[in-house]
């Protein structure tokens, strides 16, 4: 999925996917990744120096809090690591799961946009801490 990333730029693997998988017998449940590095210029007006989040759950393993606690877990991650302090999404708003996860995180609308794969998205953002 970002292994074009990867070859375009090997400073990008740390934002790069990773598995969430429940413990103890580490059952694959989705995954979790930063769309890009922090600053990407496609964010320079609406978040500058922020970076956006993306993730999926397999269906069985919905509404259960997993994505949720993956961007806790990994917003904590970039900002006391890398000093991150802004993070983007961007939902269909015909995702009302996606939507509502992002809102009660603190998300708000700052945008909209035609994502060439997924048509038309809004674009919400957070700051970290809050």
């Amino acid at each position: 999925m970002r292994l074009q990333d990867l070859v375009t730029d090997l400073t990008y693997l740390p934002w790069s996917l990773r598995a969430m998988a429940l413990k103890p017998d580490l059952t694959f449940v989705g995954y979790f990744n930063f769309h890009t590095k922090p600053g990407a210029d496609y964010l320079k007006e609406l978040a500058p120096g922020a970076v956006e989040l993306g993730y999926s759950v397999m269906p069985n393993f919905h509404r259960q809090g997993l994505a949720q606690e993956a961007a806790l877990g990994m917003m904590d991650w970039a900002n006391r690591v890398h000093g991150v302090s802004r993070f983007v999404v961007s939902i269909s708003p015909h995702n009302p799961a996606s939507v509502a996860m992002a809102r009660k995180l603190g998300f708000t609308q700052i945008g909209s946009h035609i994502d060439n794969e997924d048509g038309y998205e809004d674009i919400l953002a957070r700051s970290w801490p809050s």
